[in-house]
């Protein structure tokens, strides 16, 4: 790891640190849960259907990511290439993603060469409004962010270039989920249910219990109840949340709230760290940016 990188890695960790301190920290991360889940819930049925999968998400974003940071690349053999040698799909599995995005309109063909994809207006306006919930959230925290009804497609592709960085190995041995998260996240819809259980739990205190629905979680997330109630004892057999199948009454372990609040005041952190980097302002009274290229983009 290089001199840059050790100082961003430096930087995150202890913003990371900062925001875990601050009294008010369970306050802005459920906000942003709250967001995030609304985010996904207004989204179109085609994303809603990709990125209840985990694999779909990491697929779908790989391919983002690939269609931004090197556009000339993005021919449709060359993405099915990447995501193959990456090791995250099968040969038919990549060629049926790009088929499905293709067809769905979150991959459309490039203006400057009908060989070339970029990413459709739905997918762009889906990350957009998840880095603007996040950019709240930064702010609430006291961090640095712009505000985010300055953020456009320029800046959300600023964004993605910046955050490449942590793509690499080495930070993955360090910035990684907590076990307890990357269990539930490994389960289809697995995130957007963590994010429902914390949005269920009233006030400001990570301790209280709060009350969940079978067949509410089942529709919003978009799958089978038979499958949250596996997840939900997935989970609850681990000793991360306690669960009352019966009055749906459910709480975090200490456990579980040490690692939520270490991975979502970390992904905070590495929000922060791009902005920063970026140099765009955190002052709340900044005019709304006015150019064309920054205005947001219709779904």
């Amino acid at each position: 790891m290089g001199q840059d990188e050790v100082a961003i890695l430096t930087a995150v960790i202890e913003r990371t640190a900062a925001f875990r301190a601050r009294s008010d920290r369970w306050r802005a991360m459920r906000q942003s849960v709250a967001n995030a889940l609304n985010v996904f819930l207004l989204a179109p049925p085609p994303l809603r259907h990709i990125f209840k999968d985990r694999g779909g998400y990491i697929l779908t974003n790989a391919v983002l990511y690939a269609c931004i940071i090197d556009p000339d690349q993005a021919t449709l053999a060359n993405l099915k290439t990447m995501l193959i040698e990456a090791g995250v799909a099968s040969r038919g599995r990549s060629a049926a993603l790009l088929t499905f995005m293709i067809d769905k309109g979150l991959l459309r063909t490039s203006d400057a060469s009908p060989h070339l994809l970029e990413p459709g207006r739905p997918l762009l306006s889906y990350h957009l409004e998840t880095l603007r919930n996040g950019c709240g959230s930064v702010r609430s925290l006291g961090g640095v962010a712009p505000h985010p009804a300055d953020l456009g497609v320029s800046t959300l592709a600023d964004y993605i270039r910046q955050s490449a960085v942590f793509a690499q190995p080495a930070f993955r041995d360090v910035i990684v989920e907590p076990p307890g998260v990357r269990l539930v996240s490994e389960y289809n819809g697995g995130l957007y249910l963590l994010y429902a259980l914390l949005a269920a739990i009233p006030g400001d205190e990570p301790t209280a219990t709060g009350f969940i629905s079978i067949s509410r979680l089942a529709s919003d997330i978009g799958v089978s109840r038979a499958h949250v109630r596996k997840m939900l004892a997935g989970v609850a057999t681990e000793g991360l949340i306690d669960w009352d199948r019966d009055s749906g009454a459910v709480s975090l372990s200490p456990a579980m709230i040490f690692q939520i609040e270490l991975f979502l005041c970390g992904t905070l952190a590495i929000l922060e760290n791009c902005f920063t980097r970026l140099g765009l302002s955190a002052d709340p009274e900044r005019a709304v940016a006015n150019s064309q290229d920054n205005r947001p983009v219709p779904c």
